[in-house]
């Protein structure tokens, strides 16, 4: 494991360490060009010059706040991020600033490595770039399943009203396991289950969802697809995360430890 550096102490630190014969001493520099989170302002690397004018420079990063916008900020910290490393006394071996969709923009964003994130699960990485191949999906099994009357209500605050009489499934799975509490509230959400759209119905409990299957077919023991494709149907990860309210990433990142990974 190589660190990524992004202040004179711990740079000074790191160094010193390597002297005193502990690791082989390779970092890389973090360069903040406007994310304004981390690392080494690109306009304040002229003070630490000579600190980083050591063979243990193996690298030098930065990362885009926006590379999915076309509104000029990426190529402007990407013009930053090549005016702080031209102030090196070197150039590093390894330049790397593109994430996923910095890595689709072009050949000035690719340098010596990317660092696709979101795209390696198929999500979109903004408007007009590809997006890859979807990789993910989440599923849960029905637990219960029972005929709910029109006029009865569904979960925590009667969150949903049964408009006509229909069967409501509950799936083993809620927001302990990374599953929006209002994923159902905004009538737009649906699972995948015996070929058919059911919708999330009232709020998402901490371990169980409810769906509506209306005269469709479940069954305790059926398995639902809240992410992914069947039967020719299919959630994207985009229309997920756009039912939860949330980003794509902060979905994934999102999934429980209770959720078992099966990698096929």
């Amino acid at each position: 494991m190589t660190p990524a550096l992004g202040d004179q102490a711990s740079i000074r630190a790191w160094i010193a360490r390597r002297a005193g014969g502990v690791g082989d001493g390779a970092f890389h520099l973090e360069i903040d060009t406007g994310m304004s989170r981390s690392g080494v302002r690109w306009d304040e690397i002229e003070p630490i010059a000579d600190l980083l004018d050591t063979p243990y420079l193996e690298g030098c990063y930065t990362h885009f706040h926006s590379a999915d916008r076309r509104d000029g900020s990426a190529e402007a910290q990407l013009e930053r991020f090549n005016a702080a490393v031209g102030r090196l006394a070197r150039r590093p071996a390894l330049l790397h600033v593109a994430n996923s969709a910095a890595a689709l923009r072009g050949k000035a964003f690719a340098f010596d490595a990317v660092r696709p994130g979101i795209s390696l699960y198929g999500a979109s990485v903004g408007e007009g770039l590809p997006s890859g191949k979807p990789v993910i999906a989440l599923r849960a099994r029905v637990v219960s399943v029972r005929r709910v009357r029109r006029g009865e209500s569904v979960s925590y605050n009667a969150s949903w009203t049964a408009p006509r009489d229909t069967t409501v499934a509950t799936l083993a799975i809620g927001y302990a396991d990374g599953v929006r509490r209002s994923l159902g509230l905004n009538g737009e959400a649906t699972v995948l289950l015996n070929g058919a759209r059911c919708p999330v119905v009232g709020l998402v409990t901490m371990d169980l969802t409810m769906v509506d299957v209306g005269d469709g077919r479940a069954a305790v023991g059926d398995v639902a697809t809240l992410v992914g494709e069947v039967d020719g149907l299919a959630n994207t990860l985009d229309q997920v995360a756009a039912w939860s309210g949330t980003l794509q990433h902060e979905l994934l990142a999102g999934l429980g430890p209770r959720l078992p990974r099966i990698y096929d």
